[in-house]
């Protein structure tokens, strides 16, 4: 049982507290249960008397509320200008600046901090404006030659040399201007690698070079011919195809 000497001492510790009456109700019930649980000789009951209190007082106060933390001071907010824009912060500004300047966001919104949250002066930074050119310019290259802004222009590309059928075909359409032309002559203007024998066919063909035999005295020797030479011949009836 419990002795009157530590009852008396559980109510005295717990009036200290002033707590509310229910409260105070519920730490005296919760003690009491605790030394009635407790199977311990008379002589240790002053001694948990004595240890009452503080767990009276760890009860009363509850569980304890965790520190507040100091809130931190919300950013002012930013107004940067360009271009007859306004922008409500660096990211915004810096987002923008991006589409003309060949830099990332991140690199820009350190670039506007540094820069006083001047856009002007980050652009300047890194599109530096192109030096303008006052009058003609004139270079010195080496004793009185001086040259102009027409020298630095790339020279004109030169004509490419004509191919080989455009060889041929010249050459055809410049001999049958006079008439048929011999075929040893044409030949002969392939053995001395005027042309070669494939492109010459190639300008027969595209030309509509035909051939004919034409009789002289001493039999009849094959001619090259235009179409319209060709039938001039034909009527003539003095050639065989």
């Amino acid at each position: 049982m419990i002795s009157d000497s530590t009852l008396e001492e559980i109510a005295t510790n717990l009036e200290k507290l002033r707590l509310s009456p229910a409260l105070h109700l519920k730490i005296a019930v919760a003690i009491i249960g605790q030394l009635m649980a407790q199977d311990s000789p008379a002589s240790g009951e002053t001694s948990r008397g004595q240890e009452i209190a503080p767990t009276a007082r760890k009860l009363a106060s509850g569980p304890r509320r965790p520190a507040r933390r100091a809130r931190k001071a919300k950013p002012e907010p930013i107004a940067i200008s360009y271009a007859g824009q306004t922008f409500l912060s660096r990211c915004q500004c810096a987002e923008h600046l991006a589409t003309i300047i060949d830099r990332s966001a991140t690199t820009l919104v350190k670039a506007l901090k540094d820069h006083g949250e001047d856009a002007q002066a980050v652009v300047r930074r890194y599109r530096p404006a192109a030096p303008e050119l006052h009058g003609a310019v004139t270079f010195q290259r080496g004793r009185n030659q001086g040259f102009s802004e027409s020298d630095l222009d790339p020279p004109p590309r030169r004509p490419s040399a004509p191919s080989p059928e455009a060889r041929a075909r010249v050459w055809l359409e410049g001999r049958l201007q006079s008439g048929p032309v011999d075929v040893s002559d044409f030949e002969d203007a392939i053995s001395r690698h005027v042309f070669d024998a494939r492109s010459a066919e190639q300008a027969k063909i595209k030309l509509g070079i035909v051939a004919r035999r034409i009789a002289n005295g001493h039999g009849a020797t094959v001619h090259l011919c235009l179409a319209a030479q060709a039938a001039a011949l034909d009527a003539q009836g003095g050639t065989h195809g």
